[in-house]
C-alpha cells in the first residue's frame, strides 16, 4: 500500500514536469523551438542510425527538417565536436565524415548507457543552442531538451524505424 502511493506520488511529480515544460514550449519563439528539435533530432538521429551512411542520416534530416541548412548542420555539428573534444570531428572535411566521425564517437560510448546518454543529451543541447537566436537563454534550452525529444522527436524515430 505503502509503495503504490509512494509510486503514485512520483508519477505525479513527472506528470507535473512535463506539464510544466509543455506550457513553457509554447511560449517559446519559433525560432527557439526549432533549434531545440533540431538539436535534438540531429543527435537522435546519429545514435539511432549508428549504423547507417552518414548520407542516409544526411537525407533523413534534410527531409524530414527542411528549414535545417546542410552549411549550418556542418558548422553546429563541427562546434559540438569541438565543445565534446572530439579531434576526428574538429578537423573533418565535409559533413558525412563529421557524421560519420559522430557516430563512431557516441557507439564507443553505448556500452556505458549514463555516460552515453549524459553526452547525447549535453550534444543535443549544446547544437541547440548554437542553431539558437542570438540571446536565447542557455537554462531554457537545457531545461527543455529532454522534454523535446521524449515529445517531439522520439515519436519520428520510432516512425522511421518502423518504415
Amino acid at each position: 500500500m505503502f509503495l503504490d502511493k509512494f509510486l503514485s506520488k512520483i508519477g505525479d511529480v513527472f506528470s507535473s514536469l512535463f506539464n510544466s515544460a509543455k506550457k513553457t514550449w509554447v511560449k517559446l519563439s519559433p525560432e527557439v523551438q526549432n533549434a531545440m528539435l533540431h538539436g535534438s533530432a540531429v543527435f537522435a538521429a546519429i545514435n539511432k542510425f549508428r549504423d547507417a551512411a552518414p548520407d542516409f542520416i544526411i537525407d533523413f534530416l534534410t527531409k524530414k527538417y527542411p528549414d535545417l541548412p546542410v552549411e549550418k548542420l556542418f558548422d553546429g555539428l563541427t562546434k559540438v565536436s569541438l565543445a565534446l573534444n572530439i579531434a576526428e570531428g574538429i578537423n573533418s572535411p565535409d559533413l558525412e565524415t563529421t557524421i560519420k566521425n559522430l557516430q563512431a564517437y557516441f557507439a564507443s560510448k553505448k556500452d556505458d548507457g549514463k555516460i552515453w546518454a549524459t553526452l547525447s543529451h549535453a550534444a543535443a543541447s549544446i547544437l541547440a543552442v548554437i542553431l539558437a537566436p542570438a540571446g536565447t537563454k542557455v537554462a531554457v534550452v537545457i531545461s527543455l531538451i529532454e522534454y523535446v525529444f521524449q515529445d517531439k522527436v522520439k515519436g519520428d524515430m520510432e516512425e522511421k524505424e518502423a518504415a
